[in-house]
């Protein structure tokens, strides 16, 4: 069986690469289209073996797969951009129990994909032309990671309610809706992230979830936060701009939780922090920062009214304490990544964030960018109108897309008087 897939290459020396894993470990021919000889290869049986090559001029390529393509069980192209072929290519190859297509240009319906009955682990995140059904996957019950995250596939969460055996589960940013007790059954789950999508329905069909680490769940959904309670080992709890309510004492047992967002809820009780004002959260992407303004090269913008807490008569005037920004990576090998604040436009000097490797694996987690060490970082601000901002560039090792800011959080505290805070 022929597997014509097609590549474009940007420029004379695009390098590209092909990991293939195999039932058998028959031979495959790859065919590169541009006229340079053939590589047959075994793949792994046991994991992916990478298979590399050089375009020397830039041009369309049709590139064909032939021999033992139905053997085919692992596939992955990451992060590359010239991998723009429909997903419809893939359809004869059912044995495919791991597809990563992560951060690529593919596109097509996820219909095609149907037929892969036995896929345990499908990465299609950052392909805003995949699309189609979420229903067409509701055959593959043994799947224990899915990312969908910030494509266009569309559908009721329904389809997903017999991946019972499901451990990370990422729709965020697309377009699925649908009640979440459809999810209830996923018991093992550790991520579930549903930020910025129409899911809705009462989180107490969570509660038996209780190896749950991350929770992203910026959405419609509601019902009282003990409902959470059992989840002790949580890390990332996200609940922003959602309709949960309750008292916070009941998350009192997540005791190694290290980002907390719970602005826009109903949940109340107090809190053992300084007053603090977190301020609206925004997606940011390497790819589509938005355009900034003067004076500041690109990244996120919050524009601050006042610092309510502050004593009267002193003008408003606070500390920026903190920025914590919420990030989903995903690359191999250590990256940096460099965040330059700003006050009404003039750069302030830049931490720079050190991000181990994945291993390949998405990972949602939170880094603390502190912004009075050292002081002169930022200093003292009257908050009346002033604008902060920041930009993120990447150092070194973090592919074009690879990484996402799912939102970010500017904590402040009154210079001469703190108190309790409220949540919400």
């Amino acid at each position: 069986m022929a597997v014509d897939l097609h590549y474009t290459a940007a420029s004379a020396a695009d390098a590209t690469y092909l990991k293939l894993g195999s039932t058998s470990g028959a031979a495959i021919t790859i065919d590169w289209g541009d006229g340079s000889a053939a590589d047959v290869v075994t793949p792994s049986t046991s994991g992916r073996t990478q298979y590399n090559h050089t375009y020397a001029s830039a041009g369309s390529y049709t590139v064909s797969l032939t021999g033992a393509t139905g053997d085919v069980a692992q596939l992955e192209s990451e992060h590359v951009a010239g991998w723009d072929f429909d997903i419809a290519a893939l359809s004869g190859m059912t044995g495919m129990i791991k597809l990563y297509l992560y951060n690529s240009s593919v596109s097509g319906d996820i219909a095609a994909l149907s037929g892969m009955t036995g896929m345990d682990t499908l990465y299609l995140y950052n392909n805003g032309s995949v699309s189609g059904d979420i229903a067409a996957l509701s055959g593959m019950t043994v799947v224990t990671t899915l990312d969908l995250g910030v494509t266009s596939v569309s559908g009721d969460i329904a389809a997903l309610s017999g991946m019972t055996g499901m451990i990370n589960l990422y729709l965020y940013s697309s377009s699925v809706s649908g009640d979440i007790a459809a999810l209830s059954g996923m018991t093992v789950v550790n991520t579930l992230n549903l930020y910025n999508t129409s899911v809705s329905g009462d989180i107490a069909v969570l509660s038996g979830m209780t190896g749950m680490i991350n929770l992203y769940l910026g959405t419609s959904v509601s019902g009282d936060i003990a409902a959470l309670s059992g989840m002790t080992g949580m890390i990332n709890l996200y609940l922003y701009n959602s309709s949960v309510s309750g008292d916070i004492a009941a998350l009192s047992s997540m005791t190694v939780v290290t980002y907390l967002n719970l602005v826009g809820t109903s949940v109340s009780g107090p809190t053992a922090q300084p007053e603090s004002d977190p301020l609206t959260m925004t997606t940011f992407t390497p790819d589509t920062a938005p355009s900034p303004t003067a004076g500041e090269s690109g990244g996120i913008g919050f524009v601050v009214g006042s610092c309510e807490y502050a004593p009267a008569g002193t003008g408003g005037e606070c500390l920026f304490t903190n920025l914590y920004l919420a990030v989903t990576r995903r690359h191999t090998g250590d990256a940096q990544i460099t965040v330059t604040p700003y006050v009404d436009g003039t750069a302030k000097p830049a931490v720079t964030i050190t991000l181990a490797s994945t291993g390949g694996d998405t990972k949602s987690e939170v880094h603390e960018v502190p912004l009075t060490e050292p002081a002169t970082r930022i200093g003292r601000h009257s908050l009346r109108g002033e604008r902060f901002s920041f930009a993120i560039t990447s150092a070194s090792g973090v592919p074009n897309g690879a990484l996402v800011v799912e939102g970010a959080e500017l904590e402040w505290e009154p210079v001469r008087e703190l108190k309790e805070a409220v949540v919400g």
